[in-house]
């Protein structure tokens, strides 16, 4: 009977070490996973800062070419022109609009049944 007392503590130390180990087990998984998650959206962020840094360098391409153009008194003229409806002495402004095409109406009749009538 002593020797089932031991064994029988013994079994039981046995699965405290286990539990022990699976409880540690589980925390190390789940702090991976949380590690994991960190790193995609960490990941996700740089490539989309990325995608808008070349984005900004496009748009600073594309302003410094306007500046350039700018500092001329041609660009100047155009951009005047562009964003004003204006002219010089001696010309004149014509606007064009194109002409909407006309939509065709059909007129069907429109036909009650009998009792309807009254």
């Amino acid at each position: 009977m002593a020797q089932g007392k031991k064994q029988q503590q013994k079994n039981w130390s046995q699965l405290l070490i286990l539990l022990g180990l699976v409880l540690v087990l589980g925390l190390i998984s789940r702090a991976t996973w949380n590690l994991y998650r960190k790193n995609q959206t960490a990941q996700n962020n740089l490539r989309s800062s990325a995608e808008r840094a070349e984005s900004l360098k496009e748009r600073q391409v594309i302003l410094q070419d306007k500046i350039t153009k700018l500092k001329t008194a041609r660009g100047i003229e155009e951009e005047i022109r562009n964003n004003f409806s204006v002219a010089k002495e001696g010309e004149q402004v014509i606007n064009i609009v194109e002409k909407k095409p006309e939509a065709t109406a059909t007129v069907t009749p429109v036909t009650k049944p009998w009792w309807q009538i009254w």
